[in-house]
This record gives structure tokens, sequence and C-alpha cells, in this order.
């Protein structure tokens, strides 16, 4: 489906052939255009803010809209004034074309900023999962062992609306009840959070079991092959966490530290540490920041220090320096004077960085921008200059 300009010849709207008349404005002002939300040819899809491989339209700021696929159509949503807040994006006809040529391939639907409620009189396809992120008004907060920063929320009782728009229409091959909601949660954070250890696995058991008991199908995240180690407990228990709920975390915890051989007894306890440190006070975009300056940083290097002593091979020993680059970076980049200017979302930033410890984590271990594919840990700094910094026995890895 292509767009094409109106005669008018102004770049910022357009029509597409799959409707009679449907145009709109990139920034300002939405044109109302009536619609029939259970017309079974137009299909509701919210695209993530800031989906920048596939150059989609982001709602939340302009400066994100690299290259526009007209393919997407922002409209007002039912009751909303001309410059409603609610955006849905439509995709004419796509999951129902989509199910008769495939019909075992699901569609997702991103439940985020702008499309937030479920619309009266919303009619799904059975092929569609609705994916609710957890940050709607605001971002979740977390940490509680009980789960109650996402189970019992807003967040949950938002997603069963949306769950219950699907009544009786489970019918989707190998569908089982309630294999048509799911969550998309911030186990890493989000770019607010700066790549600091967040501790959340203490959590994730109780909220999984909550899933369960509420027939939603899942969750997902944006941990990836460069941040790895900055949230490796809480990848691990929630990979593993998904496939058994029934799983402690002390189980998953020792199944873990395995990596860290004979120190993994002292890896346990300082993420033990950590988790105490963090209960539901802060929302995920600053909850690293809290624990870092509430948890007894003293004890837990000591802890490290003693892993470090017990590990008997090259690779467990490694293994340590990793886990521990990560506190030590969540320690020295909160406390870095530049955090009292720093711009909320932005991806990456230019530190104070007096001692130059920054610049040589980023310059000799950040796996994003400076060694591909490196260790799998993130360090989100501009900073190159490593002045006087004398590295350490952590930052000496063997092998």
């Amino acid at each position: 489906m292509e767009g094409r300009g109106l005669p008018s010849g102004r770049s910022d709207y357009f029509q597409t052939d799959d409707w009679d008349t449907v145009a709109f404005k990139w920034a300002a002002g939405v044109k109302r255009i009536p619609y029939d939300f259970n017309k079974r040819d137009t299909y509701i899809y919210y695209l993530s803010a800031c989906a920048y491989p596939q150059g989609t339209v982001c709602s939340r700021r302009t400066g994100c809209i690299l290259k526009p696929d007209l393919r997407y159509l922002r409209i007002p949503g039912k009751g909303e004034d001309a410059g409603g807040k609610l955006l849905l994006y439509r995709w004419a006809g796509q999951e129902s074309r989509v199910s008769a040529v495939r019909p075992g391939i699901r569609m997702d639907m991103l439940v985020y900023v702008d499309l937030w409620k479920c619309p009266e009189g919303f009619a799904p396809e059975p092929c569609l999962q609705i994916d609710e992120a957890a940050w709607g008004k605001e971002q979740r907060t977390c940490g509680r062992p009980d789960g109650d920063c996402l189970s019992y929320t807003e967040f949950e009782s938002n997603l069963m609306e949306w769950k219950r728009a699907f009544s009786g229409k489970n019918d989707f091959p190998g569908n089982q009840a309630g294999a048509s909601v799911v969550y998309y949660d911030y186990y890493m954070g989000v770019y607010g959070n700066r790549q600091r250890i967040i501790p959340m696995a203490d959590e994730i058991q109780s909220i999984w079991k909550r899933f369960a008991e509420l027939d939603i199908a899942g969750a997902g995240t944006q941990i990836e092959c460069f941040n790895l180690w900055n949230h490796l407990v809480n990848l691990y228990t929630f990979g593993r966490t998904a496939y058994d709920v029934s799983l402690s975390l002390e189980a998953n915890l020792k199944a873990l530290c395995r990596l860290f051989g004979e120190g993994g007894e002292w890896i346990v306890r300082a993420v033990l540490l950590m988790e105490e440190a963090l209960d539901g006070e802060s929302i995920i975009g600053f909850a690293g920041k809290y624990m870092i300056e509430h948890v007894d940083k003293e004890r837990i290097y000591g802890l490290f220090d003693r892993a470090l002593s017990a590990a008997a091979g090259e690779t467990q020993r490694n293994n340590i320096r990793l886990l521990r680059m990560a506190f030590r970076y969540s320690e020295i980049e909160t406390a870095d004077s530049a955090n009292r200017e720093r711009k909320t979302f932005s991806r990456f930033q230019e530190y104070d960085d007096p001692s130059g410890e920054l610049a040589y984590m980023a310059v000799h271990f950040d796996s994003f921008r400076h060694n591909d594919p490196g260790y799998g840990i993130a360090f989100p700094v501009t900073n190159t200059d490593t002045k006087d910094f004398v590295p350490d026995a952590w930052y000496a890895f063997e092998g």
C-alpha cells in the first residue's frame, strides 16, 4: 500500500488507496474521520515510539520520524476533539488478509502512551495480540517481592479490559485462554535508567504466578546482546520463570551463579543485598539510581572481592569482573555531577568523569559503540578521554 501526496503538494499530508478519504497531518491538528470500529477490514495498530530501524511514526516526538511508513495513519479516537490525546494507528485489513493466507501468524498490537484504553466497541480479530507497555501515564514502580508494583495496579486492570474485548475470540490456531494479552515490561529499565543495575528479580516470580492465575500469556522486554551484564539477573529469572512459575528466586540464583564457579555463593549474597535495597520506592527509570544510593556499597564490593578470590577458573573470574563492573558503573554514573543537567531520555551522554573511569569502561568494554561484539555490557557514555585513570585488577581480564 503506497501513500501519495495530496493535490496541495503539502508533504505532511497523504492519503492511501485503501480508504476513500483518509488524510492527516504529522505534527499538528488531526482531521476528523468517521470510523466504524467493527469494520473487519481495518486493523488498529500502535507502533513503538522511536522505532528507528523501521522508520515508523513516533507520536511522542516528531524528531523520531525519520522515514515515515505511509501505511500507518494517525486518527483521533472515539469521543475526542480534533487535537485529541489518544492517537490510533490503523493498518487497513492486514490482520484478516494475513490470517487468510497464513492462519498461524499472530499480529502484535502495542498498547502504549497514546493508545491506552480499549476503545468502546473494539472488535479484534482472533489473531491479534494486545501487548500493553508497563508505562501508561507514568512508568510503573518496581522491586516489591510480592509483585504488587505491577499486579493489582492500573496496568493489570487496563490489560484485563483489553482481554475482555477478546471474549469468544480465542479460536486462533493453538490459542489457549488468555493467549491474546501480554505485557511489554522493562526489566532493563528505560533510557532514563542509563543501563544501571535494577534489582527486580525478586518480584518476577510473583508477577509470573499472577500471569498464570489471570491467563495472561506472558511478557517481553528490551534486554539485548549489548547489555546482558547490566541486567543479567533480571534476564535470567525472567526467562526461566516464564517456563516454570513455581521457581523461587533462590532456585534461579543457584542455577545462574554457576557462571561464577566457587565464587557463586558470594555473588548470590551481593545480588540479594541489591534486591533488598529496592522495594517499590522508585519508577523504573530511576530505580537503579535509588538502589545505588541506598545499598551498602562497601559490603557489596567486599562480597565481590571474596567471590574473585574463591573462583578457580579464568572464565569464572572474568564473569565476576563483568558483573562487578556493571555495579561499579551504576555507582559512578549515578554520582557524576553531569547528572544534574542530564536529559532524562537521552540515549548517550557526556559526563564530567573527573577520574576518567567512565571513559575507560566505555572505550575498552562497552559493546554498543566501541567493541562489537565485545563483552555484552553497555556504557552509554560518549567520553573517550580516560585522563590519568590507572586500571586496577578488576579491569585485568584473563585469557
